[in-house]
């Protein structure tokens, strides 16, 4: 039997949760201004939902997997080529 994921009442109209990925030290903030670095129990929980979106400073990336405390994206890098990217969220 598969697990299920159930969204909590107090995500009933959440599209996605958004975070920020600074290039310069390859780490998640939850602000645009790089001041709190993401947990790793919200990004586990926003991944496990299907909504975690990354804005980089060139445009908006994808997603794929979360494993310890990193999370790999993916993104348009140019017209036709897609780059990956390894971001580091807080594990205390």
């Amino acid at each position: 039997m598969l697990e299920r994921i159930f969204n909590d009442a107090k995500d009933q109209y959440v599209a996605n949760f958004v975070v920020y990925g600074k290039a310069s030290d390859s780490k998640l903030y939850y602000e645009s201004d790089y001041k709190t670095q993401v947990s790793k129990a919200d990004a586990e929980e926003a991944f496990s939902k299907g909504r975690l979106v990354v804005k980089t400073a060139t445009g908006i990336a994808a997603a794929l997997g979360v494993s310890g405390s990193k999370v790999l994206t993916v993104a348009m890098s140019g017209s036709s080529t897609l780059a990956g990217t390894e971001w580091a969220v807080a594990t205390a």
